[in-house]
Formats: structure tokens, sequence, C-alpha cells
């Protein structure tokens, strides 16, 4: 009987409970990661720009930048105009890279067989909208469309006359120097030129050597990771005022990855980038510069006893195209003038001309 009784005391108490807690509020359940100690709630929320769909459409089109746009009858895509000198190529890349940094995704870009260069441009925006666009080359240059750095290569002097050519120039350029002894002269001479850079011009192993001598403190692929810090550091003696190293031969050197990051690191020490002339197909440059985070480029444009004047030509071209260019001319008075002469061709085409550091510490 006791039993009984306790048995339904008991049983009273489960249902007494069960009713309680169905009908009284439930407590609410915490997620240990959803804790924040010592900071009120509104300090952990982030910010998050929202692109409207017009407002996407106008950071996109200031980054190419357009020269402008407009809507016609028959046409359902808004056509943007962009400026001459730059390849389509160029501008698409520029509207992928600014698309993604926004939130959106390109969905289509394709060149048009027309006359007048264009393509056509759509994607998707960080809304869902899609929009599509027709991307033209105008007739006009847009100032800042490109950059063109211009340097002179010498061996031991400078004359006279070259020293009052370079300072008769208005515009930057680059020396690139050998680190040959007894420099005291001509590091004095430079220290009297305006608007003046020094490269250190390094010589390095060719594919003939040693038939073919690319001269003192020069790089070769037997040298260890010590003896080559060892020869920039000599060269940085020799070229105090260097602000990066370019390769005089070099073709094997380049093809050596081990040689390459040796070198690199020791130049990277110095904040020094790396301009790789060798143009060599089998180069590891760019592979290395980007394991290393050093500023790097490959030119394809140097002259080599070719007329000035053409020469200057192709590379304003090239850079017109591409959006930046490198040319590099063995000094004299010639062609000095050469590169004087191209100022203002350079000025109509919308090309600035920067100073190769300037070009370099770009992303390429």
């Amino acid at each position: 009987m006791n039993f009984l009784r306790h048995f339904l005391i008991f049983s009273c108490v489960v249902i007494a409970f069960a009713t309680l807690g169905h009908f009284l509020p439930k407590a609410l359940s915490v997620d240990p990661g959803s804790l924040t100690i010592g900071a009120k709630p509104e300090s952990t929320k982030v910010k998050t720009v929202i692109f409207t769909s017009k407002l996407f459409e106008d950071s996109l089109a200031k980054s190419l930048p357009t020269l402008k746009r407009t809507k016609l009858p028959k046409n359902p895509n808004e056509i943007w105009t962009v400026g001459k000198g730059v390849a389509l190529p160029v501008y698409l890349l520029r509207a992928q890279k600014n698309i993604r940094s926004m939130g959106g995704q390109v969905v289509r870009m394709e060149e048009l067989n027309t006359p007048q260069p264009s393509a056509h441009l759509t994607w998707r925006d960080s809304l869902g909208s899609t929009t599509t666009i027709e991307l033209r080359t105008g007739e006009e240059f847009l100032e800042g469309n490109s950059t063109l750095a211009v340097g002179f290569s010498l061996d031991s002097s400078i004359s006279i006359a070259e020293l009052n050519a370079l300072n008769g120039l208005s515009k930057p350029f680059s020396l690139f120097v050998r680190p040959l002894d007894n420099m005291h002269t001509l590091l004095s001479d430079i220290g009297k030129l305006k608007n003046v850079e020094t490269v250190a011009w390094v010589g390095m192993e060719p594919h003939r050597y040693p038939w073919v001598n690319p001269g003192p403190n020069s790089i070769l692929i037997h040298h260890n990771e010590k003896e080559i810090a060892k020869i920039i550091d000599e060269v940085s003696r020799r070229i105090p005022g260097a602000v990066g190293v370019a390769s005089r031969m070099g073709q094997r050197a380049v093809e050596h990855k081990p040689l390459l990051q040796a070198l690199l690191r020791a130049t990277g020490e110095r904040h020094w980038w790396f301009l790789d002339l060798t143009q060599s197909r089998f180069s590891k440059s760019s592979e290395v510069c980007g394991e290393l985070k050093v500023p790097c480029r490959m030119s394809h444009i140097m002259a080599n006893g070719a007329d000035s004047q053409k020469f200057l030509t192709q590379a304003l071209s090239l850079a017109g195209k591409s959006g930046s260019g490198i040319a590099i001319l063995p000094l004299s008075e010639e062609n000095v003038a050469a590169y004087q002469a191209l100022l203002p061709v350079a000025e109509a085409q919308g090309t600035i001309i920067v100073k190769l550091s300037s070009l370099m510490n770009q992303s390429e």
C-alpha cells in the first residue's frame, strides 16, 4: 500500500514539472562560440559595402577609364568609349579585376569583328543583376593610359657632350652602369645629372661562357649563395646610389633557379628590383621573383645598333598597346636627341614618361 502511494506521488510530481516546462518560457540556449567577453555586441558587427547596380557601373567605368558613355536607340547595350593607344584586352582585364574586387562576376568577354575595335562585356554585380555593355576604342588618346621608362647603358665614362645632352632632358631617365674598377670619376659625373636614377648593370653567365666573358664582378653558375651575396655587396659599394639590378648577358644564369634565388635574396635585402634583359624563353625570373616577392620584369626592347628613332617609336607603340614599356639604348648624343624628340609624340599619345623604378614597382 505504501509502495502504491509513493508511486502515485512520484507520478504526480513528474506530471507537474512536465506541465510547467511546457507552459513556462523556454530558457535561451547559449552557443559558446557566440559569447563576447568585454565588448558590446555592436563592436563585433562587420560593415559590408553594398554596391547598387548604378554604383557598380560607375566604379567600373572610372577604373577603365572611359571617355564617354552613350545609349543608341537601336542598340540595347550602352556603349562605353575608351581611349586610343591601349589594346582592348588590356581594358577587359582591368574591368575583370575591378568587377571581382566589388564582389561581382564576369559572365562573358568577347572581342567583336568590327571595323572599329569593340568588345562585349557582360557581368553580374554583387546584387545579382546582369549587365552587358559594348566597349569601343575612340579616336582620342587618354592621358596616363600608358607609361614608358627610358634608360641609357654605358661602359666606363660619360663625355662632356653627353653630360650636357642628358642635363638638357626634361623627363626622367635611367643610367645602366657596370660595377667596374676606378669608378670615382664616373660616379662624380653621374652626380652632376638631374632627373636620373642609377641601375647596377651586373654581368651574368651567358650561354657561350667562357668564350664570352661578362666581365668583372659577374655572377656565374658555379657561385654559391655566399659568393653571390659577396658580389652584390661589392656592387653596392661600387654603385652606392643604385635602385635596382639589370642583367648583362646572363642567358644561362637566368635559366638556373638556385642562382636566381640566391641573387634575389641578396638584392631583396637592399630593396632592389630585378630587370631581366636576356630575352631568354627559358628564364626563371618571373617564377623566382613571384616566390620571393621581389619586383621583377622581363624587357624585350633593347636597342642594339638599330636606328634609335625607329626603336623608340616601337617602344612607345608597345607601351600604348600593353599599358607600359621599357626602352634602353646605348648612351650617345644621338640617342639622347632621339629621346628628346620622342617626348612630344608620347605626350600626344597620352603616354607618361616615368622613372624605371616607378614602373618596376607597379603590378605587371
